[in-house]
This record gives C-alpha cells, sequence and structure tokens, in this order.
C-alpha cells in the first residue's frame, strides 16, 4: 500500500457512527461524530515541538502531517488525531492531542496487507488495538479491543463514510 497515496485521498468530511461494547457493566454505547481529514502544508511554530517529541531521529521536513478534528463535539471534549507519515522509513505515527495541544497519546500502525491496518497503543491502564479495513475510498471499517490486565473489557465496532471531498 502506498500510504501517501492512501493519506490524501482520505482528505475531505466523514460521518462516522460507533457502536461500543463495555463487557464489564453489559452496556453498549452508540454515537455519530463527524470529522474531517486534512493535510497540514505549513508546519508552523506551534506544531514543530509537539512533533520533535516524538520523532527526534529524523528530520521533521520528511513527513507528510495529516489531522483529523471532530466537527460534532463541543471544544471540552474535542480533540485531534495527527498522522506523519515518512516515506523514507514508510512509517506513520499517531498523535492524539486534546484541544490544549497536550499529547493524550501516541501510536504507529502497521500494514497487515493491501486493506488493513493495525495499531496498537496504550491509554493509561489499557491497551487497545484497533484494526482499520480500508474498503475503498469512501468507506472504511474499524474494530477495537479494549484489554486491561490481558482481559478484554471492551468492543467497539465504527463504520467510515466519506460524504465530500
Amino acid at each position: 500500500m502506498n500510504y501517501k497515496f492512501e493519506f490524501d485521498r482520505l482528505e475531505g468530511d466523514w460521518i462516522i457512527q460507533s457502536t461500543n461494547y463495555s463487557l464489564l457493566n453489559n452496556k453498549l454505547f452508540t454515537y455519530i461524530d463527524q470529522i474531517n481529514w486534512k493535510k497540514i502544508q505549513n508546519k508552523n511554530n506551534i506544531i514543530k515541538p509537539i512533533l520533535k517529541q516524538i520523532i527526534q531521529e529524523y528530520s521533521i521536513t520528511n513527513y507528510s502531517i495529516y489531522i483529523t478534528k471532530s466537527k460534532n463535539r463541543n471544544q471540552i471534549n474535542n480533540f485531534y488525531k495527527i498522522f506523519l507519515h515518512n516515506n523514507t522509513i514508510n512509517k506513520v505515527y499517531i498523535l492524539k492531542l486534546d484541544y490544549l495541544g497536550n499529547i493524550i497519546n501516541k501510536a504507529f500502525f502497521k500494514e497487515n496487507n493491501s486493506q488493513s491496518l493495525s495499531i496498537n497503543y496504550k491509554n493509561g491502564p489499557f491497551y487497545i488495538t484497533e484494526i482499520t479495513y480500508l474498503i475503498n475510498y469512501n468507506l472504511k471499517i474499524v474494530k477495537s479491543l479494549i484489554k486491561k490486565n490481558q482481559k478484554c473489557i471492551g468492543i467497539s465496532f465504527s463504520s467510515e463514510i466519506k460524504i465530500n471531498s
């Protein structure tokens, strides 16, 4: 998979419908959100220090940067995901930032095959595995497993549909 080509094709507005099931209390939660995928052309002085915290061994100019931002959440709960793609080493880092620019968590993903990607990361005591299936350039499906102490405590399934370019 050519990541840069794939990321460029993801730009635009997406509707996300997610269903989350907690195995701890047997509760089901659903929500709908809208996010915007956007490529950042100018790496300004605000984003450079954040990126340097993550990628110290490579020049920042080697990365293509994409950002997603929720459109439906209020600013207090809003967060950003920044995707950093390095063509040279074919690696993608993912940073999740709160609305003030503080790093909530960081991860990187690997290609499983030409149609799916997996992301593993830790968020506090939780270990999360997300597998994204790229059905086509207008449809993604994501399944997530949430574990604590090596025990699965939650499952999530999301469908993401691109509504414009």
